[in-house]
């Protein structure tokens, strides 16, 4: 007697949805490894440039108070700051931070030191520099 076996077919189907499976991985995990690169350097450039804005806060007081303790008695000016919402702190012995002291994105600058008065300023606004009796006081406006 006569046995037919039962004819095999060869299905590429399985093969092509896998290909295509692994495929459409590969190009997701491409995409999202640019992604995460992409907002790295966006937090990145952020952080730098809110630092750059603290220390040029910072540099355009403590040249203010220089400039207004060296031009003599009774001198005084405005600093404007509309774009800025950081704290100021002033202290006499010579320093002047930006930002928040508890914070590792303070900005710090100096300037010589016991020609100022102690001072905390909230901005945005504009700052008064005023050099009466010897020392310079700041104040906001």
């Amino acid at each position: 007697m006569y046995r037919r076996f039962p004819k095999i077919i060869k299905s590429n189907k399985a093969q092509v949805s896998l290909e295509a499976i692994i495929a459409i991985s590969a190009l997701l995990v491409l995409f999202s490894t640019i992604v995460f690169v992409t907002i790295d350097k966006e937090i990145f450039i952020r952080e730098s440039d809110e630092s750059l804005s603290r220390i040029a806060v910072c540099y355009k007081i403590a040249n203010s108070i220089e400039s207004v303790y060296s031009t003599g008695e009774n001198t005084q000016t405005k600093i404007s700051f509309p774009d800025t919402k950081d704290n100021v702190m002033v202290f006499g012995g010579g320093m002047i931070y930006v930002g928040d002291l508890s914070s590792p994105s303070a900005q710090s600058c100096d300037f010589p030191s016991g020609i100022a008065n102690n001072s905390g300023i909230q901005l945005p606004g504009t700052i008064g520099i005023i050099r009466t009796n010897n020392t310079v006081f700041l104040k906001k406006i």
